[in-house]
């Protein structure tokens, strides 16, 4: 059986891991949309219209928290269901 400070130490180790990826594409999809707002949508008003009335309405860090929060709860679930499986077979393994 695994013990419950190798169990914590794993969640723990995909919770920093999961924080840390969410916000390197986090800042990334930041950057990437201020220069296509910069250089590359200027001629193009259409399809930044989206893009600027989120900056306007909402804010760009609001808009930044909610992409970086949605990012790491699914990396999150992701990365974990590995740690759930592992427990569940080496409960599966006692029981026997």
């Amino acid at each position: 059986m695994l013990s419950f400070n190798h169990i914590r130490f794993k969640f723990l180790y995909v919770c920093c891991a999961s924080a840390l990826v969410s916000a390197l594409c986090t800042l990334f999809a930041y950057k990437s949309a201020e220069v296509a707002c910069k250089l590359v949508l200027q001629r193009s008003p259409h399809q930044i219209r989206p893009v600027r009335w989120l900056i306007e309405h909402i804010g760009g860090t609001p808009v930044a928290l909610a992409l970086g929060g949605m990012i790491f709860v699914a990396l999150f679930y992701w990365r974990s269901g590995k740690i759930k499986d592992d427990i569940m077979a080496s409960i599966e393994g006692e029981r026997r």
